[in-house]
């Protein structure tokens, strides 16, 4: 078989597994539609609904059709979505986006997630006016991984909101409010999915596209006390100080928003 025709067919199955998990539900859908999406889908539709500005992503399942489903929306929409060179550099992109104001959705699965450790650890020192979400994809059973690996875990390391839905309308709904969650409290939340949901699919009642966010102009406020802290005499810019004052005002006020969500449901028989 020569290189060309392996190429062609490489191209085909690529073409094949996008169709599968790409629907024309997510750009086209109109409110108040139930339709059938997968849990990637879902989520794609809730962050367009929620106005999102830029997504990033580097390809990993079971999250990898996330990304492409919000791609066939930038192009409708008229918003960023991008392949980053890995986790760390799609992180970074989406915290500067959501610095300047822009709703901003960086997704990757749960080894990728460790690559962000490092900014994510200091990102509680910067404000994400924006609204600032991570879409992590868990793999229970390591079925497409290289190692099992439960993010609920670095979101308590780096003392975050994680949101986890329990069905297609959940990952939706909370892909939509995340934004708007993490824009009240001014720190980046978690949306943590599995493969079961991601690769699975649901019926999900679609509600309105928020175009509000998209007429924001994108700014950023040049001055370093908000984005930097400082390990010398300003004592109350210290890295301690921040951290403090995170515990002081911005934990209280996330616990009171997820008290007050929606979404809680208790079924008793």
């Amino acid at each position: 078989m020569s290189k060309s025709s392996i190429r062609a067919g490489q191209g085909q199955y690529a073409e094949k597994t996008n169709k599968k998990w790409e629907s024309h539900a997510v750009i086209g859908g109109q409110p108040g539609d139930t339709v059938l999406l997968s849990g990637c889908e879902a989520v794609a539709r809730g962050a367009l609904e929620a106005g999102i500005g830029l997504a990033t992503s580097y390809p990993g399942s079971p999250a990898t059709y996330i990304l492409e489903n919000l791609a066939q929306a930038a192009r409708a929409y008229d918003f960023h979505a991008e392949w980053s060179s890995n986790e760390k550099v799609a992180f970074e992109a989406a915290l500067g986006a959501a610095m300047c104001g822009v709703r901003a959705m960086a997704i990757f699965k749960n080894n990728g997630m460790n690559w962000v450790m490092d900014p994510l650890l200091c990102s509680y020192t910067m404000r994400t006016p924006g609204g600032l979400v991570l879409a992590v994809g868990d793999d229970p059973g390591a079925n497409t991984s290289s190692s099992e690996g439960d993010a609920r875990w670095l979101g308590v390391a780096a003392e975050m909101a994680v949101l986890e839905p329990a069905s297609y309308q959940d990952a939706k709904d909370l892909a939509c409010y995340a934004f708007a969650l993490s824009e009240e409290v001014q720190a980046p939340v978690m949306l943590r999915l599995v493969r079961q949901l991601l690769y699975g699919r649901g019926l999900v009642t679609l509600g309105p596209i928020d175009s509000a966010p998209w007429k924001r102009q994108p700014r950023f406020e040049k001055n370093p006390l908000l984005w930097s802290a400082e390990m010398g005499p300003r004592w109350e810019n210290t890295v301690l100080m921040r951290h403090q004052k995170y515990h002081a005002e911005t934990l209280p006020k996330l616990q009171t928003a997820i008290d007050a969500m929606p979404h809680h449901r208790l079924k008793l028989n």
